[in-house]
């Protein structure tokens, strides 16, 4: 584990029991491994609903916790791209604005609470798709199931935090920039 804290003694764990119990075919309901017992389906960062939680079934365990921390810093940088592409940022400045928000101290503090870091990794692809406005089908499906991910990762105060962000994006007047001027040559030219 490249870090300490929750990661190694809590959230660890808790993978391998989800995916033990839903290798061998069971819905893990209970864990009685945990302190005197503890309800395991009712809380939400054991990620028993939450695809990627489906790693955990590869045969190494280390490589399915490498893979679930990759996969959400991967899907940071790819909304935080498209949210600055909605805003007008040139290819280049967003994905240096992708690289620096996944790269960021918050992503790495977080990367420590797997429901947290999982929930935080959406928002920024929400943000992007209710800025756009959610014109069409596709669009709308796709804010819907961004937002369904990041409630089944486990962070429900993440998840209000996004839906206040996503409704003030969305109503918020986007500002208009006007074409710029051509240079005069190409003005001339162009008559």
């Amino acid at each position: 584990a490249p870090s300490f804290r929750d990661q190694g003694d809590f959230f660890y764990p808790l993978k391998l029991y989800t995916a033990d119990r839903l290798g061998s075919g069971e819905i893990p309901l209970w864990n009685p491994l945990s302190g005197t017992g503890e309800p395991w389906l009712a809380n939400g960062q054991s990620g028993v609903f939450y695809p990627p939680t489906a790693l955990f079934l590869l045969h190494s365990a280390a490589l399915a916790g490498a893979l679930f921390l990759l996969l959400h810093f991967g899907i940071a940088a790819w909304g935080t791209r498209r949210f600055l592409k909605e805003e007008n940022v040139s290819d280049a400045g967003a994905l240096f604005g992708a690289a620096a928000f996944a790269a960021s101290g918050l992503a790495a503090s977080l990367s420590v609470y797997w429901n947290h870091f999982g929930a935080w990794a959406y928002l920024p692809g929400i943000a992007a798709l209710a800025r756009a406005g959610l014109r069409s089908r596709a669009s709308t499906l796709g804010f819907g199931a961004l937002v369904g991910l990041q409630a089944m990762a486990g962070s429900p105060e993440i998840s209000a935090a996004t839906v206040v962000l996503a409704g003030a994006l969305a109503w918020s007047p986007r500002e208009e920039f006007p074409e710029p001027p051509l240079p005069q040559a190409r003005a001339v030219r162009a008559r």
